[in-house]
């Protein structure tokens, strides 16, 4: 008799499923309080916190690997930063998106991403739009993309220029 009740409840056009549900829509008066779903929801948005600590303990032993990070992660220049002040820009970006550090702390193509956005700052590589070009030659119409050319055989010489004329600008 319980579960017919419950399936006429939550059927009911002034009945929504959770209380946030409730008060972004106006014609619900009444919403149905589930303990499970929002201990799977608390425990989701810890184990996220979780994840990301761990990701961050990971980074933070690589100076290389915080800066590619921080570069990604922000619109700061990690070279001039102290070691300190990158480490603690990351931790507080962590704590700000969690879900958003994981992503680029587990992003296999990190270090290439990060050159690329070095790359551009340094005004090697030109970004219009998502596109990234080089000269007068269209790399990629994303980032990926931009990876995937670089990464390709025939295109090793072209990158092996790229990289001589950040290093040029660097030197300077």
């Amino acid at each position: 008799m319980d579960y017919i009740k419950y399936n006429f409840a939550i059927k009911h056009p002034y009945v929504a499923l959770d209380k946030h549900e409730m008060d972004s829509d106006a014609t619900k008066k009444f919403y149905i309080q589930d303990l499970t779903r929002e201990d799977k929801v608390k425990n989701n948005s810890i184990q996220l916190k979780k994840d990301a600590d761990k990701e961050f303990i990971k980074v933070s032993s690589h100076l290389v690997t915080m800066k590619n990070m921080l570069r990604l992660l922000s619109s700061t220049n990690p070279d001039r930063m102290t070691e300190d002040q990158i480490e603690n820009s990351l931790y507080e970006l962590k704590n700000s998106d969690p879900k958003r550090f994981i992503r680029v702390a587990r992003d296999k193509n990190l270090s290439m991403k990060a050159e690329i956005e070095e790359m551009v700052t340094a005004g090697v590589l030109r970004k219009i739009g998502n596109q990234i070009i080089f000269i007068d030659e269209v790399l990629g119409d994303t980032m990926d993309d931009t990876i995937v050319h670089l990464r390709d055989k025939k295109n090793s010489g072209k990158l092996t220029i790229i990289r001589a004329k950040l290093k040029h600008l660097s030197l300077i």
